[in-house]
């Protein structure tokens, strides 16, 4: 088939129903200018609008372009990406106990350290705000506060979440794009539409019902691409950590021990007692959450959270509504309530899963920064 200069350059489809590349209409005896027959054709155009359609994004509101480079998310961002507010929350909290800013009782009791001359991130700064509380308050006060709303809109401002309104809207159209397939389906029964007819029609309601589905994602491409690496990042902690000693019976006896105050450790290293680094406990909580699991055990369980503490963790539903997720890294908590000793959600520093006073006891006492 021949194209025209102006529809090469443009990268335009010559398939236009009842126009030819070049401008030309064609003749009204069913078939097209080069003698191939109408059905045919529409048949080949419907297949490559929709082969465009399954290898095309609509670029969300506020998305960067092509050549631009955003900055990576922080790990309270991925975690809302992964699971909305409540995982957010949970990476706010524990960071703050790996910085020592919080401190955990055996009981669960959560109260602050005043630590002055530290820069605390919007939703660290509200967990501050409502000590002293249990955990499962502190991370439900965190997760609903106006805070963590900002993020949210942040996230969609830069292009990794897709506007609840919009996916609303979208859904909306979609309902009424299985009504109009319904109806072509009746009309073609009772009315013998012709074939080409039909066979277009259909056509570009299944390109539209791909378009459609790709934009009402929860998360754009630049969140499922942030999601991913995130999810590579906790795979490696997994490797990690399924090589310590903790990951035997005598090593969750350890933990245990550690966590009631047995073992010590200092607040500024990076690694707990048990060796597991503090950006490995970020990945594992912002992937899994705290009520998630890693292998055989609980994610707590591998940070070295004593039983009572983690009992205060409320196990909640998490919702498809704009709260991120869509792609977990598999169970956990999306929007529990949590506290953690040692999951460091900070970008450097924190403590040791005991470090400090330890989980049990007084607390876990931190170090390192945000």
């Amino acid at each position: 088939m021949h194209r025209s200069p102006g529809a090469a350059a443009s990268g335009l489809s010559p398939f236009r129903v009842g126009v030819t590349a070049t401008g030309d209409r064609q003749p009204a005896g069913g078939s097209r200018a080069d003698g191939s027959p109408a059905s045919t054709w529409t048949a080949t155009a419907g297949w490559r609008a929709m082969a465009v359609a399954t290898s095309w994004t609509p670029a969300p509101a506020g998305s960067t372009g092509p050549g631009a480079s955003a900055p990576e998310p922080r790990p309270e961002e991925q975690a809302f990406l992964m699971a909305g507010p409540g995982r957010a929350a949970e990476v706010a909290v524990v960071s703050l106990v790996e910085a020592g800013a919080l401190r955990i009782s055996r009981g669960g009791a959560v109260s602050a350290v005043h630590l002055p001359g530290r820069t605390w991130s919007p939703l660290q700064t509200r967990a501050l705000r409502v000590v002293p509380q249990s955990l499962g308050d502190v991370i439900t006060s965190v997760a609903g506060s106006a805070e963590a709303q900002a993020l949210r809109q942040d996230l969609i401002a830069r292009g990794y979440l897709t506007p609840p309104g919009r996916r609303a809207a979208i859904r909306l159209l979609r309902r009424f794009l299985l009504v109009a397939v319904g109806v072509l389906l009746v009309l073609n029964i009772a009315l013998d539409v012709p074939f080409a007819v039909f066979w277009a029609g259909l056509s570009v309601a299944l390109v539209f019902w791909v378009v459609t589905g790709r934009a009402a994602r929860p998360l754009t491409g630049a969140g499922l691409a942030a999601a991913r690496r995130l999810r590579l990042a906790a795979a490696e902690a997994e490797r990690r950590a399924s090589g310590l000693p903790g990951s035997g019976s005598a090593g969750r006896k350890a933990s245990s021990a550690r966590a009631g105050g047995i073992a010590g450790g200092s607040g500024g290293s990076d690694a707990t007692a048990g060796g597991l680094a503090a950006a490995d406990r970020v990945a594992l909580v912002a992937c899994h959450g705290l009520l998630g699991r890693v292998g055989r055990r609980a994610v707590w369980e591998v940070l070295g959270i004593t039983q009572a503490a983690a009992g205060t963790l409320r196990r909640r539903v998490r919702g498809r509504g704009g709260d991120g997720g869509g792609s977990s890294c598999g169970g956990g908590c999306g929007s529990c309530s949590s506290s953690s000793c040692g999951s460091g959600g900070s970008d450097s520093g924190g403590s040791s899963c005991g470090g400090g006073s330890s989980c049990g006891g007084g607390g876990c006492g931190g170090g390192g920064g945000d």
